[in-house]
């Protein structure tokens, strides 16, 4: 009966994330480029550029490597779906799908931390967190919703590794790399919040099992190995993303003036302040969005601090002790209240790091500058307060159980109205759109953040789309324009030429005349050049791997191979255990 009403609950709650999405038609939200992404990603895998780093039409038709630092996984589903269905319903399906997977992430999530219950409480809580719904019907911000359901099953997969379930480490590397090539910012808070949950679960498994080397020993082995492995399905993404970023114009374009982290800290009253409002950040506690934690998570962090309160008051106080018995389960360990409370903790952390108070931390870690707002620390804050509440319901009494679950649930369905949009479109072609022309001329402004360094034609190209000049006039015949190559027939040349090429340079472009490799030179807006001879070529322009990519498509390649054949393996072992 409990299984049936928990699968119950979570069906409502997918339906009350994404009831807004069975509406016809889009609407405004402040990161409306999914569309184009999804074409452009779309345009890249059917030319055959594996793996997807650059963008044909943005960076005003000259192009940029837009998927070498923007994570692809979420516009490469979308771009599956796009093969079949409108680009309209592809962006509805990339934003349904983190509704439904964190939906059951979290379940599970709270599931083995406390039970069913904990489960329903944990989902409830996560899935309809007002922060979630700013990000899907406010900023529009897929690629932290994709973040955020890869970081709850990242953790799913972690204490899967504690209960001694044999294909944790395998669930680590996948959610791991899932997490790294959706939101590479979600890692950097996601670590500290990982290691700490780690931590603690170590500690409690000792407490309650004793220091056993034996048992230990493989859980640090599956905990690094998964982990490695996860890093290293990614790295053909993660690597370059991480070292090549010094060849765009990202830190210029996205560190400064109103993307300064200091002007995005949060006010402690906007944590309890329910105002609803589709604005932007801004500096001081009057955005024109909202960062409210929630009626039940608020709820639930006050009956935490009650009952971690009343378990050390009643320690030492015996008079005490037949209350607390009415609330809390006989048979509670110091590991579990040792759990809440560190769980407890690394919620204060992540609230934390979103106030001004934690501006030192901001100023010594270079790597959090790239946050750019630090209200994103309320993903983990989110996903912690689900995690304390799972714990706090597995401490309980059975009676208190339900009523807490009762209570969670209902005051989460006061969020409901937060999730949907401000309007829709009357056409949702106005801001979702696949036209190369348009990228070009309109969405290019939009999304200047990985043009190359050195790149300053800013005008869109023009209507002919033709890719190339020369300093004389001179035929050209186009043997293939597709995002990663550009082939032109030279049909009359009568002395030798410079021909400009409107296309970007960046590092792994490479040019070949006759099927000879050429030098390659840089027009003074940023452009490639090619010095062509005298008579009719063949010149060919190719996006290539440059050393560093080849290295890290290479650890790719190994960890998938090692991946396939730890499961073969535990398969093989699974049917010599149990054979038919």
């Amino acid at each position: 009966m409990t299984q049936r009403i928990s699968l119950i609950l979570l069906v409502i709650l997918v339906i009350l994330t994404s009831w807004a999405l069975l509406k016809p038609g889009l609407f405004p939200i402040h990161d409306y480029v999914h569309g184009a992404r999804i074409a452009q990603m779309h345009q890249a895998l059917s030319d055959g550029h594996v793996p997807p780093r650059w963008s044909k039409d943005f960076g005003y038709g000259y192009g940029m490597p837009l998927f070498e630092f923007y994570g692809p996984l979420p516009f490469i589903v979308g771009s599956f779906f796009y093969s079949f269905f409108s680009l309209e319903s592809s962006v509805k399906v990339i934003i349904f799908l983190p509704a439904l997977l964190t939906v059951l992430g979290g379940f599970k999530l709270g599931e083995k931390l406390g039970g069913t219950w904990a489960g329903v409480v944990a989902a409830a809580l996560i899935s309809l967190a007002p922060y979630r719904a700013v990000n899907t019907f406010v900023r529009g911000a897929v690629s932290e919703l994709w973040g955020m359901l890869f970081a709850v099953w990242l953790l799913v997969a972690i204490i899967g590794v504690f209960k001694k379930e044999k294909w944790s480490p395998i669930w680590i590397a996948l959610t791991l790399a899932g997490l790294v090539m959706s939101h590479n910012l979600t890692v950097v808070m996601m670590f500290p919040i990982a290691f700490g949950l780690t931590l603690l679960l170590f500690i409690s498994y000792i407490l309650e099992n004793g220091w056993k080397f034996t048992e230990l020993k493989p859980m640090v082995m599956r905990l690094v190995g998964g982990s490695l492995l996860g890093a290293g399905l990614a790295s053909f993404y993660l690597i370059p993303a991480f070292i090549e970023k010094e060849f765009t114009q990202v830190e210029s374009r996205i560190l400064g003036g109103y993307f300064d982290y200091s002007q995005h800290f949060v006010y402690i009253r906007q944590f309890i302040k329910s105002t609803w409002s589709y604005g932007g950040s801004n500096w001081g506690p009057d955005d024109g969005i909202s960062f409210f934690l929630g009626f039940p998570q608020i709820v639930l962090i006050a009956l935490t601090a009650i009952v971690i309160l009343l378990w050390f008051v009643s320690a030492k106080l015996h008079i005490l002790q037949n209350i607390v018995a009415t609330f809390i389960q006989a048979q509670t360990s110091w590991s579990k209240i040792l759990l809440l409370i560190g769980i407890s903790g690394l919620l204060g952390i992540s609230l934390f790091m979103s106030l001004g108070h934690s501006a030192v931390i901001w100023q010594q870690i270079e790597l959090l500058k790239y946050l750019q707002f630090p209200w994103r620390w309320l993903t983990m804050a989110v996903i912690c307060i689900g995690m304390m509440s799972a714990v706090l319901v597995s401490v309980l009494r059975e009676g208190w159980q339900k009523v807490v679950v009762a209570l969670a649930v209902a005051l989460s369905l006061l969020h409901v109205n937060y999730f949907q949009p401000s309007s829709y479109l009357e056409n949702s072609e106005d801001l979702y759109y696949a036209d190369p022309d348009l990228i070009q001329s309109e969405m290019s402004n939009i999304l200047p953040d990985y043009l190359p360094a050195g790149f300053t034609a800013y005008s869109p190209i023009a209507g002919s789309r033709d890719r190339f000049q020369s300093d004389i006039q001179v035929q050209v015949e186009v043997i293939s324009d597709r995002t990663h190559e550009y082939l032109v027939t030279t049909i009359n040349t009568y002395k030798p030429q410079t021909m400009t090429f409107a296309i970007a340079q960046y590092p792994g472009w490479i040019a070949e005349i006759d099927g000879l490799a050429t030098p390659l030179k840089t027009s003074d807006t940023g452009l490639l050049q090619v010095d062509v001879p005298v008579g009719k070529h063949v010149i060919g322009l190719r996006f290539g791997e440059t050393p560093l990519r080849q290295t890290a498509n290479t650890i790719t390649a190994i960890s998938i191979c090692i991946l396939l054949g730890i499961i073969i393996w535990y398969e093989q072992k699974r049917v010599s255990t149990h054979p038919a």
